[in-house]
């Protein structure tokens, strides 16, 4: 499994998933690649409330047809205009992904055999983005 390149940074993870087996499922994964500051979440009012603590990524288990996730996006880059948002699918909807990427995230990630993979690749160019131009 791939592995986050986290030598001297470790971002702070804010991961919401509507269910805690989901969440748990997620966590593991993502500690899994290495990632060790994660702030689990079960709710998007939750999320909102938390944004205040500046997180580096903010990863997403959500619908993608939920007619209010636009607005979520909207908020979140609103408050937290450095956050980069990561949505974790259960499967392509090219049409959706445009709009999430249109609104302001910054990548997807699939939930299949290689997430794992995906998703350290996705943590690792937002710590280059991040951390090697600030």
């Amino acid at each position: 499994m791939e592995s986050i390149n986290n030598s001297d940074t470790d971002p702070v993870v804010y991961l919401l998933a509507d269910s805690f087996l989901g969440n748990l499922n997620l966590r593991m994964n993502l500690q899994d690649c290495g990632i060790n500051d994660i702030v689990s979440m079960v709710n998007r009012e939750h999320l909102m409330q938390a944004l205040d603590h500046q997180p580096d990524i903010i990863l997403i288990d959500a619908a993608l047809n939920d007619p209010e996730i636009p607005y979520m996006i909207l908020e979140i880059k609103a408050r937290v205009p450095k956050a980069c948002i990561v949505f974790l699918i259960d499967h392509e909807d090219h049409m959706e992904i445009i709009n999430l990427l249109r609104f302001g995230a910054f990548e997807f990630a699939t939930k299949d055999m290689f997430f794992g993979q995906k998703i350290a690749r996705i943590i690792n160019t937002v710590i280059q983005l991040k951390y090697k131009t600030d």
